[in-house]
């Protein structure tokens, strides 16, 4: 977890990086999700888990043990990310394809058929406005993009032109309309205008994720490893131009997630190797 609300310039290291561990030592986190008090990981071959906030126990709530609420969707083989529409029943999945739930869950539509998905994000400011994104079989990168709720899909963006380089992970602009950044593999993309043109803000070689500060909208996170590598963390303060580094006690994990906390102003979650 960090507080990165101290100054610094890309390149440098902010004065005092505050990352520690708040559990699940000795287990592989793959994906975190927040929502008000609340942080849930999903691990490596342990089911799901859940925790209040700001300090409490984790408690188990793997996916498909007795006695619990969890029951499979069937979706489809694998999934790599969740977004539900605030307030609504609606539900994206994206892995092996991207699939569109009206009903929380209980049924589902495929959107996409195409797999190699390893990314997928809903506007906040526009809900039919969905992005996703990974590589193809052949491992070219890409981003496509609806602005119909998943009815139609245009591509924005590949890697035909620089090979090997998934788009890891997407994070649109709560209050911004039309403005994300992509996490790829050794940089991150800058979009203000829905995908039409990309800026590259950042470059350094590791596999990138990426999520705003929900208490501060100017301000966005980013992390991640190269493949069997340790970690580096980055802040950026002027919406996604410019970046920090933040790695500091980090350094030494696999980052497969960063998360921000959306209620909680400076506060940013990783998923690691090691809880």
């Amino acid at each position: 977890m960090v507080d990165a609300s101290d100054g610094g310039r890309y390149g440098q290291s902010d004065t005092v990086p505050r990352w520690r561990p708040i559990g699940l030592q000795g287990t592989t986190v793959r994906s975190l999700a927040t929502a008000p008090d609340l942080l849930r990981a999903g691990t490596e071959g342990q089911g799901a888990y859940c925790k209040n906030l700001p300090e409490a126990t984790w408690a188990s709530r793997g996916l498909f043990e007795r006695g619990l609420s969890w029951e499979p969707s069937g979706a489809g083989l694998y999934i790599y990310s969740v977004e539900r529409v605030a307030g609504t029943n609606t539900v994206y999945a994206a892995g092996g394809a991207v699939w569109r739930s009206d009903d929380l869950g209980g049924s589902w539509t495929p959107k996409y058929p195409q797999g190699g998905m390893w990314s997928l994000e809903v506007a906040p400011t526009t809900p039919q406005e969905v992005r996703a994104g990974g590589e193809t079989v052949i491992f070219m990168g890409f981003t496509i993009f609806s602005e119909n709720g998943g009815a139609t899909w245009k591509s924005v963006w590949d890697s035909r032109f620089i090979g090997d380089n998934q788009t890891s992970d997407i994070s649109a602009h709560p209050t911004v309309a039309a403005l994300a950044l992509t996490g790829h593999e050794g940089f991150i993309l800058r979009t203000a205008d829905n995908g039409t043109t990309f800026q590259e803000v950042l470059n350094v070689p590791v596999r990138f994720f990426i999520d705003w500060d929900g208490g501060n909208s100017a301000r966005f996170y980013a992390g991640g490893s190269p493949n069997g590598g340790t970690a580096q963390a980055f802040v950026s303060r002027d919406l996604g131009n410019s970046w920090s580094s933040i790695t500091g006690e980090l350094a030494p994990r696999i980052v497969f997630r960063v998360e921000a906390d959306h209620h909680r102003l400076g506060v940013a979650y990783a998923a690691t190797d090691d809880g």
